[in-house]
């Protein structure tokens, strides 16, 4: 005959176990607690991105292809390529 337990007394006796496992596994690695991260310098991240974006973009010559260049007139004002495809196929 199985001996009955009651299901609080089973579940606070999985999570005392797994307490007891994490405070003895904490001394063993020391490293588990993460290093705070120091905040960035933001004047040294300004002139980084100062730097990344100060040569502007090569310009790219339009397609020849009148539905192409429909299509990237279209998307380079923010509408829908497929309607400047379809502009430029008329």
């Amino acid at each position: 005959m199985p001996i009955p337990f009651p299901k609080i007394h089973i579940a606070e006796s999985v999570l005392n176990r797994m307490m007891n496992a994490i405070e003895d596994i904490e001394p063993m690695f020391p490293s588990i607690n993460a290093q705070p991260i120091p905040p960035a310098d933001p004047i040294a991240l300004g002139q980084q991105i100062e730097e990344q974006t100060s040569v502007p973009p090569q310009p790219v010559a339009m397609p020849q292809d009148p539905v192409e260049a429909g299509a990237a007139v279209e998307g380079i004002f923010g509408g829908s390529p497929l309607a400047g495809a379809v502009d430029g196929m008329m």
